[in-house]
């Protein structure tokens, strides 16, 4: 009579399932496996469907741990019937895909060693089931970050495949972010270049496939700092998201600014000058000015103004930025002191260095916990400092620098400010006559320091900013830049409800 029930109640749960009703597809699940507790029946194989069934309701709702629970449950039962057969092998492996949500990854990396093992032994080595499981174990171990272990892996599945498809084409770009996790970038452009030529051919190159492969090769050849092929990866993709969604669409706006961070290290500030404003605009139609990806914007189109030396631009857009993070964000968060920095060194750049200083000190205790972020702005103030020919300022420098930086002397101080002067494109004739040479400074500063500071070093001092020239990347959209890690893991097939 219960199996009766027990049959409606499956009904129910699938057109539930089916329909992305959850929630009635679990409280039925619990309903069909109450029954069972009931009567005695939680032994059986049609409890392990039924548990198997239930934990994928609960996978689809985010819900992993209850999710193993279950598949560890109805895999026990198969085990306890009929030992480790393909059945076995196919819920341990959407347990193990469960454990690695859970972060539980060395655990997932032993069930699936496991599936290898039982298939290798059950199925032909050529078989689906088998490279599938050889390709889930190379990801869990990219996701442990055992890099070598990933690529021998997701290599063997590579070598197995005969197919051309898009499994073999996804198993290409496995291994290329296998490469990319060691950093070996040249072998990862390599496989993506490979991934992405096939894909052309089997899908075409106007695909959405082909779109987020272009895109990532694209990013891929940016962090090599092959800024040429990165460019035409990126005009690429910006073409087909024109196509795909439109110059309306927050992904085009996006792309925009990766192609023109590309053609700010070519040196076309131009160009990039102008993708980034057309750039401005989409985000502010979609996200209005009050939004920190607005922000970033204008802040980036600020940096490109400074490259430029139109200081006059660059101190207005910085001043838009810092207002709007000074409002979401407030004074204390690192952007804000970031950008804050960055506009005082448009006044370094037209000469007003009390009102450079004035921005730099206000920002000096919250600036304090970034180590790196204090030291740039230090190096800021004793450049400004050398051009007031202020020694007693510049020595009060000096000793924040030893505070913070034990051991730094004074003319590795003055080489830092050279470096400094470098990027501001202050020549070095310039700087040698603002300080009359850095030897004589030197003596005079260490002559009179005890005289100027009494013996106190000067604590009201001042975070700022030495990333000069580095374009920010702010992705609001992170699907199109976390575009398939390897660490996706495949479900398998049987994850769909099973009936009997």
């Amino acid at each position: 009579m219960y199996r009766n029930q027990i049959n409606r109640l499956r009904k129910t749960f699938s057109e539930a399932y089916d329909n992305d009703d959850v929630i009635k597809a679990i409280l039925t699940g619990e309903r069909i496996l109450k029954l069972y507790n009931t009567n005695k029946g939680s032994d059986t194989l049609f409890f392990s469907d039924d548990a198997y069934n239930l934990a994928c309701a609960y996978s689809k709702e985010g819900r992993f741990s209850k999710a193993a629970a279950l598949f560890k449950k109805s895999a026990d039962i198969v085990e306890k019937i009929h030992g480790k057969n393909l059945d076995y092998s196919r819920i341990i492996t959407n347990l193990a895909v469960e454990l690695g949500y859970m972060g539980k990854i060395d655990e997932a990396i032993d069930y699936f060693k496991d599936v290898c093992k039982i298939r290798e032994n059950i199925i032909p080595e050529g078989h689906t089931e088998y490279i599938d499981s050889l390709s889930n174990l190379g990801s869990a171990f990219y996701n442990a970050e055992d890099y070598e272990n990933a690529l021998k892996y997701h290599k063997k599945a590579l070598s197995l495949r005969v197919r051309k498809d898009l499994d073999y084409i996804d198993n290409l770009n496995m291994i290329g972010y296998d490469y990319e996790g060691k950093n070996d970038l040249e072998n990862a452009c390599e496989y993506f270049i490979s991934a992405l030529d096939l894909l052309k051919k089997v899908k075409g190159g106007r695909s959405d496939e082909y779109l987020k492969n272009a895109y990532y090769l694209a990013f891929i050849y940016e962090k090599a700092k092959n800024y040429m092929e990165a460019k035409n990866y990126y005009e690429q993709s910006v073409e087909l998201i024109k196509v795909f969604a439109g110059e309306t669409h927050p992904y085009y706006a996006e792309a925009l600014n990766k192609l023109a961070n590309t053609l700010l290290h070519l040196g076309n500030q131009n160009k990039a000058l102008t993708l980034r404003i057309k750039a401005l605009n989409i985000i502010k139609n979609i996200v209005g000015e009050n939004h920190l990806y607005y922000a970033s914007s204008l802040k980036n189109i600020a940096d490109i103004y400074f490259q430029k030396n139109d200081f006059t631009r660059a101190k207005k857009m910085y001043r838009e930025s810092i207002e709007i993070k000074k409002k979401i964000l407030g004074e204390n968060s690192e952007e804000y002191i970031r950008d804050s920095a960055m506009l005082a060194k448009t006044y370094i750049n037209t000469s007003d260095y009390e009102t450079a200083e004035s921005i730099l000190c206000s920002l000096s205790e919250k600036s304090k916990k970034n180590k790196d972020l204090y030291i740039s702005i230090l190096i800021d103030l004793a450049f400004i400092y050398v051009k007031m020919s202020d020694t007693t300022k510049l020595y009060s420098i000096y000793k924040e620098f030893e505070r913070t930086e034990p051991g730094l002397s004074f003319d590795e101080l003055l080489d830092n400010i050279r470096e400094f002067a470098a990027s501001m494109n202050i020549s070095a004739e310039e700087l040698e006559k603002a300080y009359s040479s850095s030897k004589e400074t030197n003596e005079v500063i260490k002559e009179n320091a005890d005289d100027n500071c009494n013996g106190e070093e000067n604590k009201n001092l001042f975070s700022g900013m030495n990333n000069y020239g580095e374009m920010e990347n702010m992705s609001l959209f992170s699907d199109m830049d976390n575009y398939g890690k390897a660490g996706d893991m495949k479900l398998s097939d049987d994850i769909d409800v099973q009936e009997e």
